[in-house]
């Protein structure tokens, strides 16, 4: 697994794609796109464009790309919890798979969905109802 890089730094990475031998020029690179990405565009742009690019594990570059293989539907009609698990499987697509591991993929998404409590984006009632919604729903993977 890999961490401590920005969504922008990460971006970054995904859109250069460098043949570069050295890596000190890389991330040189690197530092240089994200700090114009961060200068140019909006939040809301940069995790777009890095969700559109990212992988999500079996194959799937891009959110819409992962939607089908996970739950077979387009991303704007996934609950909040299969979109926290979406999420979670960015941090480590194959460790956190549904289809190799429900457990882990629901202790990711339930992570997912606690930093999203904690961070002021959804009430504890909400991470709740999700949760509850997630345990009544039959599962297809």
């Amino acid at each position: 697994m890999q961490g401590g890089s920005t969504i922008t730094e990460q971006l970054a990475k995904n859109l250069l794609e460098s043949k570069s031998k050295s890596k000190l020029w890389q991330k040189l690179q690197e530092m240089i796109l994200a700090i114009r990405l961060e200068r140019r565009l909006s939040k809301e742009r940069i995790l777009e464009l890095y969700l559109d690019r990212a992988y999500f594990g079996s194959g799937a570059f891009g959110i819409r790309a992962a939607e089908k293989p996970y739950f077979g539907k387009s991303v704007s009609q996934v609950s909040l919890y299969e979109a926290a698990m979406l999420i979670g499987l960015l941090r480590a697509p194959s460790r956190y798979n549904p289809a190799h591991s429900r457990v882990l993929a629901d202790e990711r998404a339930r992570a997912v969905l606690q930093s999203m409590v904690d961070m002021g984006f959804l009430t504890e009632a909400e991470f709740h109802e999700a949760i509850e919604e997630e345990s009544i729903r039959p599962r297809q993977t």
